[in-house]
């Protein structure tokens, strides 16, 4: 799990890719996306995300909720046909400086 740094106010395209068990690109019925800061908040509760194509999904946020440095967990909550499935990836919010 990678840990990105981005700007308070900057646009990210968050983006996941869905598999089945077997590997391939799957499209489950829908998908959320949520981002949650080092306290446990929500700063970004489960929006549906886009489907880009086959298995490809994304989001585009500008950062706010936020105002000083700190980590942040996106999670991914999608369902196939037994279950629900969570992933996550990490990343890190930092203040601008001069202007």
């Amino acid at each position: 799990m990678s840990n990105e740094e981005y700007l308070m106010g900057d646009t990210v395209r968050l983006k996941a890719v869905i598999k089945d068990y077997d590997g391939d690109l799957a499209t489950p019925a829908a998908i959320t996306v949520s981002v949650i800061n080092d306290s446990g908040t929500a700063v970004l509760s489960s929006v549906a995300a886009n489907l880009l194509s086959t298995g490809t999904y994304y989001y585009d946020w500008t950062i706010s909720g936020v105002t000083e440095r700190c980590a942040l967990i996106v999670e991914w909550i999608y369902d196939d046909s037994s279950k629900t499935h969570r992933d996550t990836m990490r990343m890190t919010v930092v203040p601008t400086y001069g202007g």
